[in-house]
Parts: structure tokens; C-alpha cells; sequence
């Protein structure tokens, strides 16, 4: 398995669990919470945004200002 294969699958599985605590997120804790498909429109209509932060490397949903979800942080670390 060489390098690139391995930093493919990490970041396959760091995507994957974004999604899934992003879906959470919008279905839980968004007020009012989505309901059906999540469209673009559904997320700015409610005024929410990903919020990325440079300098830790975090990234969660923010709803008008107010975080509605954890924050995950990407590190590689051979």
C-alpha cells in the first residue's frame, strides 16, 4: 500500500464521518430542523454555513452565527 493509498482512504473516511455528523446536525440541532432533502437553498434559507478555521484546521455548521454542530479537526499525522 503506498503513501497516496493511504491518504486516499483517510480521507475517504474523514468525509464520510463529516457527512454523517453534518446530516445529524441539520436534522437535530438546525432550528427549524431540515426535514426531506438537504438543498442548497433549505441551508440558506436558514442562514447556515460551514465555517472552516485556518489556523486549527476545524470545521463545523454554523446557523446565523450560533455552531449547531461539533467541530471535527483534520490532522494527518504519519
Amino acid at each position: 500500500m503506498t503513501t497516496q493509498d493511504i491518504v486516499r482512504e483517510y480521507a475517504i473516511s474523514f468525509y464520510a464521518k463529516k457527512r454523517d455528523l453534518f446530516t445529524r446536525a441539520l436534522r437535530e440541532n438546525a432550528k427549524p430542523p431540515i426535514k426531506g432533502e438537504i438543498t442548497k437553498g433549505k441551508l440558506r434559507w436558514r442562514g447556515i454555513r460551514q465555517v472552516h478555521d485556518s489556523q486549527t484546521g476545524e470545521v463545523w455548521l454554523s446557523q446565523r452565527g450560533t455552531p449547531i454542530s461539533d467541530k471535527i479537526k483534520f490532522e494527518f499525522k504519519p
